[in-house]
């Protein structure tokens, strides 16, 4: 399988951190397992052949294109077939700043872009020649859905993103409010209404994503040395929390993970 990753046009990087090709043929009569991480981010995702994505769904009509919301759960999924997708990672708040919606109507939840905003990008994706023209059409997309709900203020919740993601991850909810000035429950309305997940299972989440990538890493430090540096009491601690949002052990994820896109990697069985 190939990946490759684009950086969205300079207008969209406050609410897209990038774009994700896969593509490859899988051989007939086999298939290819891919492992989800959690990651809390919403994200938007066009296949132009939903069958190879869905394989098991031989009814139900598949979108090509379709949003799902900030997921705090993990699952595995089968691809088969001749795959061609483009993942839009959004950052976290961009379902309420690019589609009006608020984050707990879509949180563990996906739509048909469809049902969101009447349009022709599926169509329209379809029919392109190829990868940058694709690419093409997304950014025109999502700017003219930037623009049309450009008047949503995020600052505070990715401020509030911000802190977590390039400091400890054990802040105080109450340190985040006194830099805020904001109170407790108007915090976690915020973050309910942005993003769709509390702001303490945020924190836990970025922290979690710290440990993935530094298990990712050729030069791995122990599980131990991990544990600590991310402020688990312990390591056994660090082992459940793993799991809870992997569904695997940091030593199976450390074994058995492959190449992927962000949070959504091969998986060697």
């Amino acid at each position: 399988m190939q990946y490759q990753s684009i950086q969205p046009d300079s207008l969209l990087r406050e609410q897209v951190g990038r774009f994700w090709v896969t593509e490859g043929q899988i051989p007939a009569g086999q298939s290819m397992t891919f492992r989800s991480m959690v990651d809390a981010y919403p994200g938007m995702i066009f296949l132009e052949d939903p069958a190879a994505f869905f394989p098991d769904h031989t009814t139900a009509k598949k979108p090509h294109i379709f949003l799902h919301g900030a997921s705090t759960f993990c699952f595995e999924k089968k691809l088969t077939g001749k795959v061609k997708i483009i993942s839009v990672h959004f950052r976290p708040t961009a379902i309420c700043s690019l589609f009006g919606i608020a984050g707990h109507e879509l949180a563990n939840n996906v739509t048909d872009l469809d049902s969101v905003c009447k349009n022709h990008l599926s169509e329209q994706l379809l029919n392109a020649t190829g990868t940058a023209e694709r690419i093409a059409l997304l950014n025109n997309f999502l700017k003219e859905q930037w623009r049309q709900h450009q008047a949503v203020n995020t600052a505070k919740t990715q401020y509030a993103i911000q802190l977590l993601q390039q400091g400890d991850t054990t802040v105080s909810l109450r340190l985040l409010q006194q830099q805020l000035h904001i109170t407790e429950r108007s915090l976690e309305r915020l973050f309910r209404d942005q993003i769709g997940l509390s702001p303490k299972l945020i924190a836990r989440i970025t922290r979690f994503q710290k440990a993935v990538n530094a298990l990712s890493h050729p030069d791995t430090e122990s599980l131990a040395a991990i544990a600590y540096k991310y402020d688990y009491a312990d390591q056994s601690h660090f082992i459940r929390e793993f799991k809870t949002f992997s569904g695997t052990t940091p030593q199976q994820f450390r074994q058995q993970a492959g190449a992927g896109v962000e949070n959504f990697v091969e998986w060697n069985d």
